[in-house]
């Protein structure tokens, strides 16, 4: 599979993506489900909110919203109830946004059936997901830029976080796999993800955020 090599403000590919996810069948419902994965500081974030600008605004559902603090990749359930059984019928949802500062959810969103939808974050091509993914993106960058970008952004005050956070996403990756499967494969290294995924979310002293 060829890796798609980003145009320096990734326009040109997030328009090509664009391009390939309304050629694509409905997934779910009338929704066609667009996952961008990645490890954390990959890039996805930059990612998935250019393709959203490209796609005229459509919704982007991140995964840090669903994951909780001790429990980064049991979201599964929650998604489900949330996000794609609504989709599933065609309907409007609400989905938490949650406030990894202060450990709470913090408000919620409003999530339109959209003829697109992006679904954003480490895990949104994970293999139950398959069956109603109509586009599947992997960010490629290796895992120690990915981890300078994060520590840039969120300072050392919070490495113990990240500690944490990278043996959870190891596991992840070993059971799930999930560079086995994408449609579609994206150079993170250049471009807008230099300043990492998320960056302007950057995490208070002692606290977790975005990843």
């Amino acid at each position: 599979m060829s890796i798609e090599r980003p145009d320096p403000h990734w326009g040109v590919t997030a328009a090509r993506l664009a391009a390939r996810a309304v050629a694509s069948p409905p997934s779910i419902g009338a929704t066609r489900l667009v996952a961008v994965d990645g490890i954390g500081g990959s890039g996805k974030s930059t990612l998935a909110d250019a393709l959203a600008v490209r796609l005229g605004g459509a919704p982007v559902v991140r995964l840090d919203d669903f994951a909780r603090p001790g429990d980064f990749f049991g979201w599964l359930p929650r998604l489900r109830a949330r996000l794609l059984e609504p989709l599933a019928r065609g309907e409007a949802t609400r989905c938490d946004t949650y406030d990894w500062a202060g450990y709470r959810v913090s408000g919620w969103s409003e999530v339109p059936a959209a003829p697109v939808l992006i679904l954003e974050g480490v895990g949104a091509a994970r293999r139950e997901l398959g069956p109603v993914t109509a586009l599947r993106i992997r960010v490629d960058t290796p895992g120690e830029l990915a981890a300078a970008r994060t520590l840039d952004r969120d300072g050392p005050q919070v490495a113990w976080f990240w500690r944490l956070w990278r043996a959870a996403e190891a596991a992840h990756l070993a059971e799930d796999r999930p560079w086995t499967r994408p449609h579609l494969r994206v150079d993170g290294t250049g471009g807008p993800g230099e300043a990492g995924a998320g960056a302007d979310r950057r995490i208070p002293a002692g606290r977790g955020g975005r990843r």
